[in-house]
């Protein structure tokens, strides 16, 4: 780093110390960013930009009470700086605090009207808040200052998809690419495919997202099976290889594997917008993922009796940006097991083994599929053998609801844009029936009305 080299020559030089940190920040070195900018600070106590970056480097590491100091010390030294106001809301704003958030951001307007971010976070925390139709019109506020940021464009399509406005939805949704996310837009040398004839065509569809986003939206290879192409290439995860290579007419690659016979490429979730789906006219024609004709896995597990068997999942991906609304305590979700006349059989197949290890070890109707499970083909045979699948919203409800299992699906009060509002049913898969939270974060009422539902479905199987 030639900074470095520099700054043996003029050890007291702020400014090189400071461009040392923030070589550190971008590469996403926060601790040696920290401790240059702490220097850079020691050297120049009135460095308001690096009291900024202090405070960016403490947020990205989670330390947000240590960000909000670093930002009040920017402000005792510039108060009329709106990025310093912008950072402390936006770490406000992390930590929940919305309505310090708010007061913030509105700082930030009152110093530069025409800062758009500023908009746009503030339609992020009345979208957190639920508030959706207030967090539109500042989606749309942004967009009138700054016509093409793709992340209020982006977060306008998941409002619009979430109130089945389908048309615009879907067509903003491509938006994804472009905005503040890890989504990376394929990069390959032939035509993206926007609906032209495939006949004889080679196309290859690429995975995106997660699991469970990948299972909804391959019942779409129907529609472009339709169209007689030669080769339907579909670019996979190990984990859905096994079970989707039973679909009719497409050829499995791995998503790292480079092809170069292809006519077309898509990913998997531009089809719907491609073939102009609306609220209306949801594909569903269910099943649409073929059940393995070899099960070597069920008759280890299911037991041999007349008593109702219901699969469960209580948490979903640690990654998700909603999961610590998504998932249950396993101290909450255990409830259900008090219901002695029934079988659970756990597909919760990342679960660690102290988790449940007490809980199985104290009961005589729980059984772990954890260790007969290694992808979605194994989980398949284990539900076709169940009553009932109980999961959060994670894959596994896609997946059941793929393969036509009655599902219960419970869901947090601000539940993502595909559940809509306010329904018990998924126009999506009709096999399941949604469970919906009152009160966000409060699970034990929506876990007493499962156990009501599971003492009916139970005296009805014996």
């Amino acid at each position: 780093m030639h900074y470095k080299e520099a700054l043996k020559f003029d050890k007291n030089n702020s400014k090189l110390v400071f461009n040392i940190a923030v070589s550190y920040l971008y590469k996403k070195e926060y601790y040696n960013s920290i401790e240059y900018l702490k220097m850079a600070l020691a050297i120049n106590p009135k460095y308001t930009t690096a009291y900024i970056n202090l405070g960016i480097s403490y947020k990205r590491l989670k330390h947000y009470d240590k960000a909000i100091k670093a930002f009040e010390q920017a402000l005792d030294i510039n108060e009329n700086d709106p990025d310093i106001y912008y950072n402390l809301a936006n770490t406000h704003s992390s930590l929940e605090n919305y309505s310090l958030a708010l007061k913030y951001f509105n700082k930030v307007l009152n110093l530069d009207k025409n800062y758009y971010k500023a908009y746009h976070a503030i339609g992020l925390v009345y979208n957190h808040m639920m508030q959706y139709d207030t967090a539109y019109k500042y989606f749309d506020k942004t967009l009138q200052y700054k016509p093409s940021y793709s992340d209020a464009i982006f977060a306008k399509s998941l409002i619009q998809l979430r109130n089945k406005d389908y048309v615009n939805g879907w067509k903003n949704y491509e938006s994804r690419w472009e905005a503040s996310n890890p989504l990376i837009k394929l990069n390959y040398a032939v035509d993206f495919y926007e609906g032209q004839n495939l006949e004889n065509k080679i196309i290859l569809i690429q995975e995106e997202q997660g699991f469970g986003d990948n299972i909804q939206f391959i019942r779409y290879i129907d529609k472009l099976l339709e169209q007689k192409p030669k080769i339907i290439y579909v670019a996979l995860r190990k984990e859905l290889q096994k079970l989707f290579k039973l679909i009719d007419g497409i050829t499995i690659v791995s998503d790292e594997e480079t092809l170069y016979d292809v006519d077309y490429i898509v990913s998997l979730l531009s089809l719907p917008r491609i073939f102009k789906t609306t609220f209306q006219d949801i594909p569903n024609k269910i099943p649409y993922l073929p059940m393995p004709e070899v099960d070597d896995i069920s008759s280890k597990i299911i037991q041999k009796t007349k008593k109702l068997k219901v699969g469960f999942a209580y948490k979903g991906n640690n990654d998700h940006s909603n999961d610590r609304f998504r998932s249950i305590p396993i101290e909450i979700f255990k409830n259900l097991f008090e219901l002695k006349d029934i079988e659970f059989y756990n597909l919760q197949i990342d679960s660690s083994k102290e988790e449940l290890k007490d809980i199985i070890k104290n009961s005589n109707n729980i059984y772990d599929c954890k260790e007969f499970v290694s992808d979605f083909y194994d989980s398949s045979l284990i539900i076709n053998k169940l009553d009932l699948v109980i999961s959060v919203d994670s894959a596994l409800a896609h997946f059941a609801g793929a393969l036509n299992k009655k599902t219960f699906l419970l869901l947090p009060q601000n539940a993502e844009w595909r559940w809509f509002e306010e329904i018990n049913y998924s126009p999506w898969y009709p096999s399941l029936k949604l469970f919906r939270q009152k009160e966000l974060s409060l699970w034990i009422d929506l876990i007493q009305d499962i156990k009501n539902e599971l003492n009916t479905l139970s005296k009805n199987c014996t």
